[in-house]
């Protein structure tokens, strides 16, 4: 249904997200840490939403993997703090009635020169 939304996703944005797992020395105990950078465009609160989606799932696998340790998540979100995406952060759900997250998801186009490209 929506391919386009596919192909900048995976194709044009790529995922920027760096982790690493911290292990303390004596105790042995670890944290999981992760950083992004998420999207800019004012119009793709939704791209912004599904890319925090999937660092959430990377995070969440990164935490089992290593004995369900704390997880630290920074980085610049491009999101006010109403906004969908952290919705989605600290309920782990988002409405699909999101007006304002899903907005643009119709209208907006990826153009040649956005992103860096």
């Amino acid at each position: 249904k929506h391919d386009h939304l596919k192909h900048v996703l995976f194709n044009k944005l790529g995922h920027v997200m760096q982790t690493v797992v911290l292990t303390q020395r004596h105790s042995q105990e670890k944290v999981v840490i992760g950083n992004t950078h998420l999207f800019y465009h004012p119009m793709a609160s939704h791209i912004r939403c599904l890319k925090m989606l999937m660092a959430s799932r990377q995070l969440e696998i990164e935490h089992k993997e290593n004995q369900h340790c704390p997880i630290i998540f920074c980085g610049d979100l491009n999101s006010h703090p109403n906004s969908g995406v952290m919705k989605l952060m600290l309920n782990r759900y988002l409405d699909s009635n999101n007006g304002k997250t899903w907005k643009h998801l119709c209208k907006y186009e990826w153009e040649e020169g956005a992103g860096g490209e």
